[in-house]
């Protein structure tokens, strides 16, 4: 048994001068299972029920496509935070760890006043934010830039979740924080605070912590549950992170971001038995035990500017910066026999270290240009990715057969670089054709650059020799052609887009060394684009949507050379795998009822994918050598 004694305090200071100090004392019983008890724990499908009875005729509506609740028609407790308002509101599904889901959908992003709140986890907000300064909550489906400039809205959205404040509290200051102290070295702080004045708001969120708990509002949350713990290991995590929204006064340039910094430490003591029954009336039985420690620092920069330079005139631009350093180690003792579970023929022990360095700088603006007589919309688009990453590793590996005398030992240090560019160039042109059609052409060139360096060093005898079999460098490239057609047309109640993308590519990729190496492939990918919606009335829509995507495989995927590192467990690449194509059908139907008080939906997903790509594992002599092929038929639903 472990407990944990814990308080926190919130201060709440609007410009009305109203002030609000309160202190709870809370006692925490944390039931703390062996490590081995912090296994994979997957959640399961959620069913959504049928129908929800909402208590007031007025609580929830429809406004166009906006899905909108009342907040204080189910914020009946005082002090309550902005989840425990959330889980009352029908169609609104929250897991006791607080994961937000829609309709099927796992909302990762959350507004305020129309802003995105740029946190990592959206419970910073949704565990903090007290309720009773919201006014409306909204559900929606947030399109891209490009879907929003033009009106082309083709299905491909996400749901987002946007909390409308009341005018009352603008100009507030809300600050929250917690800590907590207890036996085995349990320990727990949490700050939260957040400033808004018309269109500028700024939030602060900090965390320092073993408990598991990500959040100050803890107290409520089941910390007994298995599906509330960390899923693998016992983390202690510290954390700080600051996001804003501001506009200048003429509301021409409207500037947001975010940034944070993390540290945690993960502890995972893992058993595993294998069993493989191989030809023969054989039985193979492995074991296995690894301690392992990680220490992470994470880095992140965000900014977002829209600049507006006329009424028909603007431009986009959003710059995502991002450095992180791992350090992880582990012991591992592996066992082998055969036929019987208590006998064992061969051991080995390997000690891995290792530490990883990495950066990546996204960066893409749009130009949009609109007409001022035909409704004409013209944009010009640039992306930037750039991720160099470094790792060296370390692993002793110590053997021995049972029935030999002696052992061997194979010690590897290694070196690895890797560096991929991607780019990409566009242009897109929407034209209104009549009352109710609209017609768009858009063209991207897209190219991808990879390279990776390895070079493995063995060590014989005291002696480190390059080993010239794991060692490489390999190169990666390709180069994407995106055309692009689509026409949609809208009346009353239906709104139908059609379309074709055509997707001309070519791929090179050459180990760096070997003769004969360099493979081209060059194919073309064709995709069309249906997309039906149909308002059957006031409170009822049906959707349709089909769309297929291609994706390339990565560069470890590619690469031929072996990797003799883990000698029970070897991974070969596969350089004549192709990019996965995947077709994809949705189908949903949503019904609101306000006057009955009734809601309900469904949706329908198909899912099929050529050339997947899968792991193919072999086993010989105890010896897993793993390499990628491609399947084809794997389709989901």
């Amino acid at each position: 048994m472990a407990f944990l004694f814990y308080s926190y305090f919130s201060i709440r200071f609007y410009h009305h001068q109203q002030y609000v100090l309160k202190t709870y004392i809370i006692l925490i019983l944390l039931v703390l299972c062996r490590v081995a008890c912090y296994g994979q724990q997957g959640l399961g499908d959620t069913v959504q029920m049928q129908e929800i009875v909402i208590t007031s005729g007025n609580a929830v509506y429809w406004s166009k496509d906006t899905m909108v609740y009342v907040a204080d028609s189910f914020n009946k407790t005082p002090h309550n935070m902005t989840e425990d308002v959330l889980r009352k509101m029908p169609g609104i599904d929250v897991s006791i760890n607080g994961k937000i889901t829609i309709e099927g959908k796992e909302v990762k992003r959350i507004f305020i006043n129309g802003t995105e709140a740029g946190v990592n986890d959206i419970k910073a907000i949704t565990r903090n934010l007290p309720a009773e300064i919201i006014n409306k909550i909204q559900v929606t489906d947030l399109y891209s830039d490009e879907a929003v400039a033009t009106g082309l809205k083709d299905g491909s959205s996400e749901k987002i979740i946007n909390l409308q404040l009341k005018k009352e509290y603008d100009g507030g200051l809300y600050g929250r924080a917690g800590a907590g102290y207890g036996n085995k070295g349990l320990y727990q702080a949490n700050l939260f605070a957040n400033y808004m004045k018309g269109a500028t708001r700024i939030t602060a969120t900090g965390l320092a912590g073993n408990t598991g708990n990500a959040d100050v509002n803890s107290d409520g949350v089941d910390n007994n549950s298995i599906s509330s713990r960390q899923p693998n290991g016992i983390t202690s995590q510290r954390s700080f992170g600051v996001n804003y929204s501001l506009q200048s006064k003429d509301a021409k340039l409207k500037l947001s971001g975010s940034g944070e910094v993390s540290a945690n430490k993960n502890s995972l003591l893992q058993t595993s038995l294998r069993t493989t029954f191989l030809p023969g009336d054989t039985v193979l039985y492995q074991r296995q035990r690894t301690n392992s420690i990680t220490d992470g620092l994470t880095g992140r920069l965000s900014a977002r500017a829209i600049y507006t330079f006329s009424k028909t005139a603007s431009l986009n631009t959003n710059l995502n910066i991002t450095s992180n350093r791992r350090t992880p180690g582990s012991n591992t003792l592996d066992t082998t026999g055969y036929n019987n579970i208590a006998d064992v023929d061969f051991t080995r022990q390997a000690l891995k270290g290792s530490l990883t360095q990495g950066a990546g700088v996204n960066f893409s603006s749009m130009l949009q240009k609109k007409s001022q007589v035909s409704s004409r919309v013209f944009l010009l688009k640039y992306s930037l990715s750039y991720t160099p990453s470094s790792t060296f590793d370390t692993t002793m590996n110590s053997s021995r057969y049972e029935d030999i005398p002696g052992g061997s030992v194979n010690n590897f240090f290694s070196k690895q670089e890797r560096t991929q560019l991607n780019q990409s160039v566009g242009a897109q042109l929407a034209e209104p054709i009549g009352k109710a059609g609209l017609a768009s052409l858009e063209y991207t060139l897209q190219w991808q650059q990879s390279q990776e360096l390895r070079n493995v060093l063995k060590d014989t005898l005291g002696l480190l020799y390059r080993d010239s079999v794991q060692s490489n460098e390999y190169e990666y490239a390709l180069w994407e052609h995106n055309i692009q057609a689509r026409y949609q047309y809208t009346r009353e109640k239906t709104t139908t887009i059609a379309g074709l993308r055509v997707q001309p590519f070519t791929r090179y990729n050459r180990y760096v060394g070997m003769s004969n190496s360099n493979v081209t492939y060059a194919a073309v990918n064709y995709f069309p684009l249906i997309n039906f919606r149909y308002k059957i009335s006031k409170r009822t829509r049906a959707d349709v949507n089909y769309s297929g995507t291609v994706r390339a495989p990565n560069i470890r995927d590619l690469q031929p050379t072996p990797d003799y590192r883990d000698s029970f467990n070897v991974f070969i690449g596969n350089p004549g795998l192709l990019p996965e194509a995947s077709h994809q059908v949705a189908m949903s139907y949503n019904y609101l009822n306000p006057i009955k008080q009734h809601i309900f939906w469904v949706n329908a997903n198909y899912n099929t994918v050529n050339n997947k790509i899968i792991n193919e594992t072999e086993v010989t002599a105890g010896k897993r050598v793993t390499r990628p092929v491609k399947a084809d038929g794997v389709y989901n639903a």
